[in-house]
């Protein structure tokens, strides 16, 4: 059950008026969140009254905080698409690939060839490596 903290009118405040303060738990289950997700969101966007050891926010505020907490739609990362607007990176892209292909010709290159037939080895003899 909701509880008052602090409710009736405030003195010295032109007439301003305070209603019933949510537990975290309370509202949590007003709008069908766990707790300790409604309770980080709070905390991080300033939402939650603190006196003393007590923990309460004000349901006036939960839809402010759930439009805080709501993610927007991200724009894809790629569109699937070669087309490029002003063409540079796809210069560049064919530029890294040639790059690419190049030191992987290099490294074939440098190493030694040890299949059978480069080495004179057939099946079923020995090798003997110098010691």
């Amino acid at each position: 059950m909701a509880r008052f903290f602090g409710g009736g009118r405030i003195a010295g405040s032109g007439g301003l008026t305070m209603g019933v303060l949510l537990t975290i738990a309370e509202a949590a289950t007003l709008i069908g969140v766990p707790k300790a997700s409604l309770r980080t969101a709070a905390e991080r966007h300033g939402f939650l009254i603190r006196m003393g050891r007590a923990i309460r926010i004000d349901p006036d505020q939960l839809p402010e905080l759930l439009r805080k907490c709501q993610n927007t739609p991200k724009a894809p990362a790629s569109t699937g698409t070669n087309r490029v607007e002003n063409g540079s990176s796809a210069t560049l892209d064919a530029k890294k690939l040639q790059q690419a292909q190049q030191t992987v010709q290099k490294l074939r290159n440098s190493l030694r060839n040890t299949s059978q037939a480069a080495t004179g080895a057939k099946k079923g003899r020995e090798i003997r490596l110098p010691s």
